[in-house]
C-alpha cells in the first residue's frame, strides 16, 4: 500500500549503492568501459611520421578532455587495486589485438618509411 503524497510533496526517489566492494567497483569500470569506450582511429597515410601525427591528433581530439578527468576519478579504483591505466587499457583491448602504435610501426616497413629487420643469425 502506497502512502498519500501531499499537494506540492516530490515522488520519493530510488537511491542508487555505489558498490564498495574492490570485486563489484572493477566489474562496474570495465562493463562501462566496455559499453562505452570506442578505439581511437589509426589513420593509414603511407607514411610513418603522418601516421603518428595523425593517430596523435585523433587522439587529442576524442580523450583530452576526458583523460584528466578520469585519472583523477580513477586514483582510487587504480591504488585499491594496484593496477594502472595501461593494465585498464589492456583488459578492454580485444585479445590479440595490437595496440595502435604497433600497428602503425608494423605498416611502416611496407610504405618504405623504415628497413625490415632482419634476425641475427
Amino acid at each position: 500500500m502506497q502512502r498519500q503524497r501531499h499537494p506540492g510533496e516530490e515522488e520519493p526517489r530510488r537511491r542508487l549503492r555505489c558498490p564498495s566492494a574492490p570485486a563489484e567497483r572493477e566489474d562496474l569500470l570495465l562493463a562501462t568501459l566496455t559499453k562505452f569506450w570506442q578505439l581511437i582511429a589509426v589513420p593509414d597515410t603511407g607514411t610513418l611520421r603522418d601516421d603518428a601525427i595523425g593517430f596523435l591528433r585523433n587522439a587529442d581530439a576524442d580523450r583530452s578532455g576526458m583523460i584528466t578527468l578520469m585519472s583523477v576519478q580513477l586514483a582510487c579504483y587504480f591504488r585499491d587495486t594496484g593496477t594502472s591505466l595501461t593494465e585498464l587499457r589492456d583488459t578492454l583491448l580485444p585479445p590479440g589485438q595490437a595496440t595502435a602504435f604497433e600497428m602503425i610501426v608494423a605498416s611502416a616497413p611496407s610504405a618504405g618509411a623504415v628497413a625490415r629487420r632482419r634476425p641475427q643469425p
